[in-house]
């Protein structure tokens, strides 16, 4: 089970969906740092290490699969969660995305259901 005060990294290309799960996060009690492109995740994974990932799964500059192995090197035990503005079956079709994300959600995303992933 997920305690509060986790360390979270929310990437996403879309300021105002990031800014919504920063906020709704930290209101949680998490600790959240925010990217809005692979290029500043990257800059971020490398000195630091995260409990949790939420990623976008296709950014402008690059694949949340990327930032997720990434963030898997750093930390084994993190939890990565995918969000995608397509279809989950579409997704699937073209990736491995079961071996990558633990959990798959759809945008927009439902904040309450977030956070119970988080919790469980």
């Amino acid at each position: 089970m997920i305690s509060e005060g986790m360390r979270i990294l929310i990437v996403d290309d879309d300021p105002l969906s990031l800014e919504l799960m920063s906020q709704f996060l930290q209101g949680e009690g998490h600790r959240v740092r925010c990217a809005l492109s692979c290029a500043e995740a990257y800059s971020l994974l490398t000195p630091e290490t995260f409990d949790i990932l939420i990623t976008d799964i296709d950014l402008g500059d690059g694949s949340g699969f990327e930032i997720a192995k990434l963030a898997k090197e750093n930390n084994p035990k993190a939890r990565i969660i995918g969000i995608t503005g397509y279809n989950v079956l579409t997704l699937a079709e073209g990736g491995d995305s079961e071996a990558t994300f633990s959990e798959i959600m759809t945008k927009p995303i439902d904040l309450n259901r977030l956070s119970s992933e988080l919790r469980g």
